[in-house]
């Protein structure tokens, strides 16, 4: 199956650095897939987009720091920026 979608972007005003926004996301969303118990035969669309959600989210907090490392965020980071916005 082909998911399409769109998810909220965070952070786009704040930023101070872009490097290594695209591994946070990759890894954000990586992690947030396999907490969710889903598995890749049966993920649905909805799954697949809260999982994008929270890497948008982790991804956005990373662009407003400095450094691929020192950028990254915390479950509990990401977890707060998203109560925030529901």
């Amino acid at each position: 199956d082909r998911f399409e979608g769109r998810v909220p972007a965070f952070g786009a005003g704040n930023v101070v650095d872009t490097t290594g926004a695209g591994d946070c996301f990759l890894g954000a969303f990586l992690s947030e897939f396999l907490a969710s118990g889903s598995d890749l035969r049966s993920a649905d669309a909805d799954a697949v987009g809260r999982c994008a959600c929270f890497a948008s989210a982790a991804a956005g907090i990373c662009v407003t720091r400095r450094g691929a490392i020192d950028g990254m965020p915390s479950r509990g980071e990401v977890e707060a920026l998203l109560a925030l916005v529901k």
